[in-house]
């Protein structure tokens, strides 16, 4: 699996939007995927993080990388199960969490 290129780089157009998780007092709060990053609410707030790179594409699956606020990466899987919702996990050894579609 190679990287892609940095100016290549975007979040897929099948997952922007905004996703609430199905089970709302889990780690993760809602994830608002736009173009170029990701706005993670959780229990600190809301990180803002910029996509730094994409692995393993399918038509359904990503891995992508993000680089957030104060220097954290962040890691996330995501299989799009249907058009209104995904299933996203953290990694490495991240719970994998059912996210439904909010907005587009």
């Amino acid at each position: 699996m190679v990287a892609a290129e940095e100016a290549a780089l975007a979040v897929p157009p099948e997952i922007v939007g905004y996703w609430r998780p199905q089970e709302p007092l889990r780690t993760v709060g809602a994830l608002h995927l736009y173009a170029d990053g990701v706005n993670i609410e959780g229990r600190e707030g809301i990180s803002t993080c910029r996509v730094v790179g994409m692995r393993g594409q399918t038509r359904s699956r990503w891995y992508l990388d993000f680089s957030c606020e104060a220097g954290r990466t962040l890691h996330l899987d995501i299989n799009l199960v249907s058009e209104s919702l995904l299933l996203a996990a953290q990694r490495p050894l991240g719970e994998a969490e059912f996210f439904e579609r909010a907005s587009r």
